[in-house]
């Protein structure tokens, strides 16, 4: 499988989602890759990767907000334009709910 274009990978400011966006930035096929994480001020290797990779365009995007989602969405759009879209997404950020803790 080739992977091109533009990717979305969520959860990418550390682990694995960090390790998809370090890789894929240097296929020649890859375009761009938006790096989704709730708080880019934080991603501080994942700045660091973007500062020495064009590629990569970090966006704030907590899938537990769908304003959050949307927002990163219209921020996508934006920067591929109306004729492009996203060719892959990595869907890698975790969720913790808490629902319940019950001592018997």
């Amino acid at each position: 499988m080739i992977v091109k274009g533009n990717i979305l990978v969520t959860g990418a400011n550390r682990g694995i989602g960090f390790s998809f966006v370090k890789h894929l930035c240097l296929l020649n096929t890859v375009e761009r890759v938006f790096a989704g994480c709730r708080s880019p001020e934080n991603a501080t290797d994942l700045i660091k990767l973007q500062k020495t990779n064009s590629k990569i365009k970090i966006i704030k995007l907590d899938i537990q907000n769908d304003l959050c989602i949307q927002l990163a969405a219209e921020q996508i759009s934006y920067e591929i334009g109306e004729n492009e879209g996203i060719n892959c997404l990595i869907n890698n950020a975790g969720v913790l709910e808490m629902v319940g803790f019950f001592i018997f």
